[in-house]
């Protein structure tokens, strides 16, 4: 995968707490020290429909 890949990291989907944290595939393990269990990661292009679809 190329390193500039779009990544969202979803902690609580669906809940009133649910919180998204974006970034590249080279930020991950950042991005990942920023949100807790349980999350969802979603790696790929899908990820710039994420303000489309709000």
């Amino acid at each position: 995968m190329r390193s500039d890949m779009p990544v969202a990291l979803v902690e609580n989907g669906t809940s009133t707490r649910q919180r998204v944290v974006t970034g590249t595939l080279t930020e991950l393990a950042a991005l990942a020290q920023q949100v807790s269990s349980p999350s969802l990661m979603i790696i790929g292009s899908v990820v710039s429909l994420r303000d489309k679809l709000r």
